[in-house]
Formats: structure tokens, sequence, C-alpha cells
């Protein structure tokens, strides 16, 4: 799997700035913020598998923000799924906030501001698609956007499970298979949503 990035093979002072331009090059315009930009540390590693993007983060305390004029410089339309793997995370859209910790994970939209605080390193799994492949009614997913979903019980622990496992496995994926497993996990998170 691909690295996009390793902050920790550059210039401490360089390391935050590349970290900004590599997050908004990876997912959508973001605005990223950090109190102490001189003792960042970050990794994101993904992959696609079909029309799925997906990517491993770990990182350094910071907060991520989706701006209505970010918005409005670019919009693909894409819904995001973030599955904890460590430490903690705060996500807000819409009115509503998800406090996730490992195990959990909540979706989100990219054609509305939200923002995303870690205040502690953490590690996260970020599944990036475009809203069609969902195949649900964009009214009903709006109504589900910053909510938690429980890595602990029901069809939720078994996505959960499947993801965090995926999460430590993408190496291991080859090209023929890639397209077909992405299609499967969006079929799971249809019948979760749903």
């Amino acid at each position: 799997m691909p690295t996009l990035i390793a902050t920790s093979d550059l210039p401490a002072a360089d390391r935050f700035e590349c970290w900004r331009s590599a997050v908004t090059d990876t997912f959508v315009p973001l605005r990223t913020e950090t109190s102490r930009p001189d003792r960042f540390d970050g990794r994101m590693r993904g992959t696609e598998l079909g029309a799925l993007t997906v990517t491993e983060i770990a990182a350094s305390p910071h907060v991520v923000r989706r701006t209505a004029p970010l918005i409005a410089r670019s919009d693909p339309g894409h819904y995001k799924i973030g599955v904890q793997l460590g430490g903690y995370c705060l996500l807000a859209q819409d009115g509503r906030e998800a406090a996730l910790v490992p195990g959990d994970f909540a979706i989100y939209h990219t054609t509305r501001p939200y923002t995303l605080a870690f205040d502690d390193p953490y590690r996260q799994f970020v599944l990036m698609l475009p809203r069609r492949l969902l195949r649900l009614p964009q009214e009903a997913v709006a109504g589900l956007t910053a909510t938690r979903v429980s890595g602990r019980r029901g069809v939720g622990a078994l996505l959960s499970a499947f993801l965090v496992q995926l999460a430590g496995r993408l190496d291991e994926i080859d090209d023929h298979g890639s397209v077909r497993l992405g299609d499967n996990i969006v079929d799971l998170l249809v019948t979760l949503l749903a």
C-alpha cells in the first residue's frame, strides 16, 4: 500500500505544512490546524478499492475543518466514514456530534461543513466514496451524519471488526480482488444504514 506521507521523513519545520497539503490532496479541501506545529508527526497510507478510497491515518493532535468557502471551491459530493482505530475523535456535522473511541465509526458528507477534532495522538481508517454508491436517499443519509455507530454490538460490530481487520491488511490485497472488496464494503455499509 503506498505511503501518501510520513512527516518523520521531513525537517521538523516543514512537517505540519506538508501534512496540511497532503490532507487536502488526499481527501477534499480542508483547513487543518494544530497548537503545536513544531511537534507534529503524521503518517497516511492509502489505496483504492474500485470507487472506494481507503486511507489509514496516524497523527499528532490537530483539528480538521470543512468550511463553506472550501465546499464552494470544490465539492465532489462524497461520503466519508471514519473508523476509530486508536485515540479519540469528536466529529461534528449538521448540528450533531459523534464521540468516537476505538471500534466506533460515523458517516459524514463533504457537501456540508464538518469538524474533526483529535485532542490526543490517534489512528483512524477513513473510507471515501461517491454518494451515488450508497443507493440510499440523500435525505435519509443526511439524518445519520455525525451519529456514532458502536463497534461493539449489532451490525455495527460486524462492520467495524471487518474494517479494523482491513486497515491492518491492506498490503495483502492484490489488484484482482480490490474492486470486488470495495463493492462488498459498500454493500455492508448500505445494509447497516438502511
